[in-house]
């Protein structure tokens, strides 16, 4: 309740926030009652909330997947028993904090009337929805970014120990909900250190430490409790101490520098010279992994997708926002930018890699929804001044935009989806079901145990191309590996070494491994089996092959 005093709610910021809230809540509405057709990330997850919900922990959990969404949709399915519905119920509640999250950020930014309008415009915006109803992972973030930014920016201000409370609290919950939040509750805490540092040596007053310290030490240590109990499971998942074992590369690269420096050290002991090898070494080590990093990265691909995830029309906004204030017209100040911090980090994590998608990007919207809310209040300024509307013209321009923008958020229901697609949904779902109804009858070679990849110890073993005929089926699966250069005796070894009994083979591995597609009609231990709806599934191209270990030949796999 003192933490809520903080917030300086007024009554009428309170209906503000709520009217937003319901608002939110209205636009997603339509999707929960018709958007059933899971994606390939969201059937993954379901899965997940699937063994949750029955009690089956051990395999509820991976240390590749983030665990908030599914304890939250576990815990729903345990009570409506529909994975898919469960986490897309679980998204929309992770997804509502954000619309005050947004509010008192924009209004520590920009004041009420821009906190007004930036949180309408998180709760219409089609591409916050489309997190907010996906039953993926993605609304956690972008629910709990906002308020990070928020908690460092009060935190910066005043420097008071409630606000390090909050910033460990929110950066743990950051951890549990992607991989990555770890990171930026950390930059989070080395901005607001920084913060203190630079007013301390440019203010005349020194400035007391206690205060500033103890704050800090109390957002460490906050943070590492709510967040102790993933690093366990990721320590013993991994051998790391991480959040998501894609943190391991950092240890790794710690780990060559430290090599490089004891190497170095040895050389220099037995070579009497201090001629800087040291520093060299350290930096082969380092280029060696920014190679590995930066090996066949699509450039022009990633800018794409980073723009297409934070929403071209809100990105035009907060251009004309800019625009404005180098004309004059309006102005900004350096604290606006304060939340570009954050993007700027997630830019560096996602963008100069090969896995950029534009999901990594949606949920940096809120951080600049105050400055595309000042763009929208700049066109009404120029509406007003050049064409003589008057202001309920305006307004009413203002409610239609967000209306039409509510409703194309509702792209991803299943009335506005290809007939294609809806077709190739439902033979999966026949497939999936048959497979279910008929497990009996393939062979079983043993379950697969929960590990690095993601299995729930359930058969068959299904080899595919995502997780969507496995949801269906509740079967386990091993993804097909998207390399058009393995030789199929390769595939067949991994068939053999992961348990494999069916595999969906679909159009897009004829794509993927077009030497597969020649290769089993003429191995005996790959058998095309029917199902009762093959007529459907021949239409999109899917097929069912049975393994028979004891006829496969292939070759020893690669450690």
């Amino acid at each position: 309740m003192h933490s809520l005093q903080h917030m300086n709610w007024t009554h009428e910021e309170t209906k503000r926030v709520a009217r937003a809230s319901l608002t939110a809540l209205a636009v997603c509405v339509p999707s929960l009652i018709w958007q059933n057709i899971p994606t390939r990330d969201s059937s993954l997850y379901a899965l997940l909330s699937l063994e949750f919900s029955s009690g089956n922990f051990e395999n509820a959990f991976s240390p590749d997947l983030s665990p908030l969404l599914t304890t939250v949709g576990g815990s729903i399915n345990y009570f409506v028993g529909h994975p898919f519905l469960a986490n897309q119920i679980a998204s929309v509640l992770l997804f509502l904090p954000g619309v005050p999250g947004t509010y008192l950020l924009a209004r520590e930014l920009r004041g009420a009337k821009v906190a007004w309008l930036a949180s309408i415009l998180y709760a219409v915006c089609p591409y916050t929805i489309e997190l907010a109803t996906s039953g993926g992972v993605d609304s956690g973030k972008l629910a709990l970014l906002p308020w990070l930014a928020w908690a460092a920016l009060k935190w910066c201000r005043s420097e008071r120990l409630i606000w390090g409370l909050w910033l460990g609290l929110i950066g743990g919950l950051l951890s549990y909900s992607r991989g990555e939040g770890l990171l930026f509750s950390v930059s989070a805490l080395v901005v607001c250190a920084a913060s203190w540092v630079y007013s301390r040596y440019t203010s005349r007053n020194i400035r007391p430490i206690v205060r500033p310290l103890t704050s800090f030490l109390a957002a460490s240590v906050t943070m590492a409790l709510v967040i102790s109990p993933w690093l366990w499971f990721e320590q013993r998942q991994t051998g790391y101490l991480v959040t998501h074992p894609s943190q391991i590369r950092i240890h790794q690269l710690l780990d060559g520098v430290k090599g490089s420096l004891i190497r170095e050290a040895s050389a220099s002991s037995l070579d009497e010279t201090t001629g800087g090898g040291t520093a060299s070494g350290i930096q082969a080590v380092v280029q060696q992994q920014s190679e590995d990093l930066y090996r066949d990265v699509p450039w022009l691909k990633n800018i794409e997708k980073s723009v297409k995830g934070l929403y071209m029309p809100y990105l035009l906004l907060v251009v004309l926002a800019v625009v404005r204030h180098f004309t004059g017209a309006a102005s900004l100040s350096g604290k606006d930018f304060f939340p570009f911090i954050f993007i700027g980090l997630n830019f560096a994590i996602f963008f100069p890699t090969n896995i950029c998608a534009a999901r990594y990007f949606q949920p940096l919207i809120p951080l600049h929804l105050h400055l595309t809310a000042l763009g929208f209040i700049a066109v009404g300024d120029i509406l007003s001044n050049r064409m003589h509307f008057s202001p309920k013209r305006i307004q009413c321009l203002a409610i239609v935009s967000c209306v039409v923008l509510a409703l194309l958020a509702q792209k991803e229901c299943d009335t506005f989806k290809s007939k294609k697609k809806i077709g190739e949904a439902r033979a999966l779902q026949q497939m999936g079901q048959w497979i279910s109804d008929n497990r009996q009858k393939f062979p079983f070679y043993g379950t697969l145990s929960n590990s690095r990849a993601f299995h729930n110890g359930r058969f068959p073993v299904i080899l595919a191309p995502d997780f969507r005929i496995c949801y269906y089926a509740l079967s386990d699966c091993v993804i097909f590996p998207r390399d058009h250069d393995l030789p199929p005796e390769w595939i067949v070894d991994l068939c053999v070494q992961n348990k494999v009994s069916l595999i969906f083979y679909t159009n897009l591995i004829k794509e993927v491994n077009p030497k597969f597609d020649a290769y089993w009609p003429t191995d005996p231990a790959f058998r095309p089996i029917a199902v009762a709806s093959d007529h459907l599934a021949s239409k999109y191209g899917f097929r069912i092959l049975m393994f028979d270990r004891e006829k496969a030949g292939g070759v020893a796999l690669e450690p």
